[in-house]
């Protein structure tokens, strides 16, 4: 998909352009404050002096600890006038976490709203208080394709985060690939900023505004999903918004008539999510990986045939391939991992040499020489018409009781289910027991057990979770994810209608039952499987039987009689 452009220039002549164009119309806006594209580069330009009095220029690296809003945007472009490169962080981060962060990205600067946001041993600047000193005017960098842009940091395997590099290259390709794909994008535009600064994909947001003339609405982080949202993408006249599609199933399709085009990326987006706004909207689903800037495929979204919304094919200068475990191209329709090349791939990890030869590899399938490949560890495959298909990551498996699960095709299968509107699967904290959530549909009266018994009929025993919690509103992170650390644990707590045991025998598999399962009580009627009990379990309630009472029950038993009352009576009559 080689596309040529022109003669290279930043994103920051690009927008100086449009201000000299465009000088007195809206660049941002927060829903109170304006400020025009003269301003904007006024205030860049002051900025960069400021940047400058601190000693800042090519190749440095800015701290930037800021939430949504005008202030991120302006300094992210002021930093690039000086030839920096920013690590945008949010306030809410834990002190420590950013403070390592800070230290481990080598960065000269911090900069924030408050003394707060300070890291020690490292200067600070306040963009809260006076303007301070301001270098003598100066000319911007010349900024070069090879220069850094930013550094964004994501979670790794291991729990230590890793420092994603991205070059000014990629950022303007990817200005260029969203004309190619979207069409027109100009001054009657008006983009939704969603995704919070510490997330590569709010720079989507913002060139698919600024560097074509258009408006960008900036949102705090109140106005994230639900009725607030859809009141943001009415009273601003959105035309453009890229939302996560945990995000898009809190909105109701059919009441944003200035909306043209909406993005879905970040999370899977289901078959049915892309029927309802397709019908009003042009629909787009996307993915890229981080390390490739922010999008490598798109795809404009119809009616979709089968389990899964197609991710399209690559944008302008870039190129996939799906690969095997020996790095070989497998036919069409054959999963396997998608490996991304083009303008848009990254430098690497920061600090993590070893990592970023893992998976940033000699791209044979380039024409451009030095080329590089990124492996992403997601699985694909090509479909017969030309586009590519999600299927998950190599690593979103959970095995739980030794059966490998796919979370995916359990929260599929749940959001199929009539009444549920969205639907998130884990593993909890023990390993031992698979859980599932369920968003009901507006006015709809959902039970966690009806639903599961509903998806008893649809799936195998071991893919239907062992306890399904029913919850009006996902929890959701700084960029409108759900935060599936903060959904609810299901408690493992007797179920109403507590009947205590009524025999010695009974007295005595309770208390088994009860210490297995961490419980205070377990009554002589309560499924034991649905108060958190496995197939592990049932082995250990054997062996213990066997060892504290002296007596012989068989897993077959415990298996399909899963009640204090009936193995006590099975109990009985083997021993009669």
């Amino acid at each position: 998909s080689r596309v040529d452009h022109g003669a290279w220039r930043s994103v920051v002549d690009v927008i100086d352009a449009r201000s000299l164009q465009h000088a007195d119309r809206v660049a941002l806006s927060d829903g109170s404050v304006v400020v025009t594209y003269a301003r904007l580069r006024e205030r860049t330009r002051d900025l960069a002096g400021r940047l400058r009095a601190r000693g800042l220029g090519r190749g440095d690296v800015v701290a930037v600890v800021l939430d949504r809003g005008p202030a991120f945007i302006e300094l992210a472009l002021a930093v690039w006038r000086v030839g920096a490169a920013y690590l945008p962080l949010a306030p809410a981060h834990p002190v420590d976490w950013r403070q390592e962060v800070v230290r481990r990205a080598g960065a000269v600067l911090v900069v924030g709203l408050s003394e707060t946001h300070a890291v020690p041993g490292v200067p600070f600047l306040d963009l809260g208080s006076n303007a301070g000193s301001v270098a003598p005017e100066a000319e911007d960098a010349v900024l070069a394709p090879e220069d850094l842009a930013y550094i964004i940091c994501t979670s790794g395997s291991t729990g230590e985060p890793k420092l994603v590099m991205t070059e000014h290259r990629g950022v303007s390709n990817l200005m260029h690939a969203q004309r190619d794909f979207l069409g027109a994008l100009g001054p009657d535009t008006r983009v939704l900023q969603f995704f919070h600064p510490s997330f590569d994909a709010s720079l989507f947001d913002i060139l698919m505004a600024l560097p074509n003339g258009g408006r960008l609405e900036t949102i705090d982080a109140s106005l994230i999903s639900g009725e607030p949202l859809a009141q943001v993408l009415v009273g601003r006249s959105i035309t453009h918004a890229v939302l996560p599609a945990t995000v898009l199933r809190t909105l109701q399709p059919g009441r944003f008539p200035d909306l043209q085009v909406l993005m879905s990326t970040g999370d899977v987006c289901l078959p049915e999510t892309a029927r309802q706004w397709g019908a009003h909207h042009r629909f787009v689903n996307g993915y890229g990986p981080t390390e490739v800037t922010v999008a490598s495929t798109l795809q404009t979204v119809g009616a979709v045939d089968g389990e899964r919304v197609p991710i399209g094919g690559p944008l302008s200068n870039y190129h996939v391939v799906i690969l095997d475990e020996h790095l070989r191209p497998v036919p069409d329709g054959t999963p396997g991992e998608l490996c991304i090349g083009g303008e848009g791939v990254g430098r690497g990890y920061l600090g993590r040499p070893t990592l970023t030869a893992e998976r940033f590899i000699p791209d044979p399938f380039s024409a451009k020489p030095g080329g590089r490949l990124y492996r992403s560890g997601d699985v694909g495959r090509w479909l017969s018409d030309g586009t590519l298909e999600f299927l998950g990551r190599r690593d979103d498996q959970v095995k739980i009781r030794g059966a490998r699960i796919e979370l995916g095709q359990v929260e599929a299968a749940l959001a199929a289910l009539p009444e549920v509107r969205d639907a998130v699967a884990l593993k909890d904290g023990t390993g031992e027991r698979l859980l599932g959530y369920v968003m009901p549909d507006a006015g709809a009266v959902l039970s966690g057990e009806a639903v599961r018994a509903e998806l008893r009929r649809r799936l195998p025993g071991y893919l239907v979770p062992d306890v399904i919690v029913v919850v009006d509103a996902w929890p959701l992170n700084t960029n409108g994810k759900v935060d599936r650390a903060r959904l609810p644990r299901p408690q493992r707590t007797e179920r109403t209608g507590y009947q205590p045991p009524e025999s010695p025998g009974e007295e005595a598999l309770a208390g088994i039952a009860a210490a297995l399962l961490g419980m205070e009580r377990v009554g002589r009627h309560d499924n034991l499987f649905e108060l958190g009990g496995h197939s592990l379990f049932a082995t250990q309630l054997v062996a213990r039987v066997r060892r504290m009472l002296g007596a012989q029950l068989e897993l077959s038993a415990v298996l399909q009689s899963p009640t204090v009352a009936q193995l006590a009576a099975r109990l009985g009559e083997g021993q009669g």
